[in-house]
């Protein structure tokens, strides 16, 4: 099972760290970001309105295996920006709480 938590500054290296090219993030945030990802593009997105970004959380290692969004921009909310940062977690089938 997986869990969200809020994306904050702590976790920007991470975030930073998994993208290792221009492909991979307009694969994960299409145009939103410009490469290389940068803190200062990361606190704009943290700070911007009708957008909830969120870790994701392998629930039975505690670990942080990837990075999504929750959007309320739009008149439908929709789960947005996934991406499985750690690649021994991709491929793999989960059940996803949303209230965490």
């Amino acid at each position: 099972m997986i869990n969200l938590h809020p994306f904050t500054n702590k976790d920007f290296d991470r975030l930073i760290n998994w993208i290792n090219s221009e492909e991979e993030l307009v694969q994960f945030a299409g145009p939103m970001f410009s490469f290389p990802l940068t803190k200062n593009q990361l606190e704009e997105y943290v700070n911007k309105e009708g957008i909830l970004p969120k870790i994701v959380i392998d629930s039975e290692s505690g670990e942080v295996i990837g990075h999504c969004e929750l959007n309320f921009v739009n008149e439908f909310p929709r789960l947005g920006k996934i991406l499985i940062g750690n690649k021994s977690y991709r491929g793999k089938d989960w059940e996803m709480t949303w209230w965490s």
